[in-house]
């Protein structure tokens, strides 16, 4: 079997967001290796915004301290790979295609048996199996969805549970009210474990994690308090118990990120040392990544209410004139409620359709724009409208290119390859 092969395998099963949801599948799977994600270490994270940031913090700062580190995240940006990396490089395509040759004849025993693994349920396996192999200390797990019934959430009780900031997104799935959500998110909360929870949390969040934590005897830490923050367009710092800090990723919730992984690390006693430089060297794409600078071309993978927020925030720092947005949207997402975050952002917005199933039409997000009062215009083909927005900023405006994880990654490819 070929690496192309292995991932053409992954990519036909079904999906863990709609045809699979739930840890039957993956329970028995890991059951068939000898289930090795019982002898790990974990730090898991779950939240709406912020998940991959965190746990990239997190995963640098254990590098430094010189654990092994195991990280897995998703969405990919570039390479599917990127989803499990070991001290920050990605799993050779050769183990990738060893740990599916591994997995798939059990994938089809158990199909014959009438469990059904999904395409989270599979690349899950692959990465707890190829941290035991590769005896990580600690394993840095992102969920997928939720957290009750997310692939992940297979694990004993971790180190530390860490929940980021929760807000409306996958809602068909996890429930309509934040309530619901909530509850979803803090299913993945486990006796023996600490709960390091973002300190800015809507009360109707609090209020249900403060009682779970109390109803399985979880002590709770709320994310400690950054002073002396100075945001600016190419880097962020700040101060913490006497300690100064910095990211090269932007926007103050990239702050808001970094001390829930200060919080977890200190509370793992990890020296400060090693996670201020692990802290200042992480990095994540599509996280308000600069592309080109004249014009300056930003990417961000902002796709829901609160990640529209904060990229709003954010691109008060970078003062260009004109403003030109061009997104793409993904049609399980509420758009016109994301739109509404950004209005009167934007000198001009650009709808496009990225190269997805899934996608939402591009004269829906075009009506929602202009029903919401944006100066909007339509340009199917992607990469004609990132050349329109780059024609239209000129050599001293800005582009802004946003709406989706999987948006980012089809523009970034070409970027790269250019």
């Amino acid at each position: 079997m070929t690496y192309y092969e292995a991932l053409d395998w992954i990519n036909a099963m079904p999906s863990f967001s709609s045809e699979r949801y739930g840890l039957d599948g993956v329970s028995k799977l890991l059951d068939k290796i000898n289930n090795p994600h019982l002898k790990l270490k974990y730090i898991h994270i779950a939240g709406t915004n912020g998940k991959g940031s965190t746990a990239v913090f997190c995963a640098s700062s254990l590098i430094e301290a010189n654990f092994k580190t195991g990280l897995f995240i998703s969405p990919y940006i570039l390479d599917y790979r990127e989803r499990i990396q070991i001290d920050g490089q990605m799993i050779a395509k050769s183990d990738f295609v060893k740990m599916v040759e591994l997995i798939k004849p059990y994938v089809e025993i158990l199909k014959n048996e009438g469990v059904v693994c999904s395409h989270f349920d599979i690349i899950t396996t692959i990465a707890l199996n190829y941290f035991c192999v590769n005896n990580c200390d600690v394993v840095v797990l992102e969920t997928g969805m939720g957290g009750r019934l997310d692939s992940t959430n297979v694990i004993p009780a971790p180190e530390v549970t860490i929940l980021t900031h929760i807000s409306y997104d996958h809602m068909k799935e996890l429930g309509s009210t934040i309530e619901d959500i909530t509850m979803e998110k803090a299913g993945i909360l486990k006796k023996g474990s600490v709960c390091v929870c973002d300190r800015n949390q809507m009360p109707e969040v609090k209020n249900i994690i403060d009682s779970t934590c109390v109803n399985k005897d979880i002590p709770l830490i709320y994310s400690y308090k950054a002073s002396d923050i100075v945001s600016g367009d190419s880097m962020n710092s700040w101060n913490y118990n006497g300690v100064d800090y910095n990211t090269k990723l932007i926007g103050k919730h990239q702050i808001s990120n970094a001390m829930l992984a200060i919080t977890a690390l200190l509370n793992m006693n990890i020296d400060s040392c090693y996670i201020k430089v692990g802290i200042s060297n992480a990095y994540i794409p599509a996280r308000l990544e600069r592309l080109s600078e004249s014009p300056l071309i930003v990417l961000d993978g902002a796709h829901n209410l609160d990640g529209m927020r904060a990229l709003n925030n954010s691109l008060k720092v970078f003062n260009k004139k004109p403003l030109i947005g061009v997104i793409s949207m993904i049609n399980t997402k509420d758009y016109m409620a994301a739109l509404s975050e950004i209005k009167g952002t934007f000198d001009k917005l650009i709808v496009t359709e990225m190269n997805l199933e899934n996608v939402v039409d591009s004269s829906l997000l075009f009506k929602a724009a202009n029903k919401l009062g944006f100066d909007a215009l339509i340009e199917k083909n992607a990469d004609v409208a990132v050349k329109l927005a780059k024609k239209m900023a000129g050599e001293d405006g800005m582009v802004v290119i946003f709406g989706s994880l999987y948006f980012a990654s089809q523009i970034r490819s070409v970027f790269c390859n250019n």
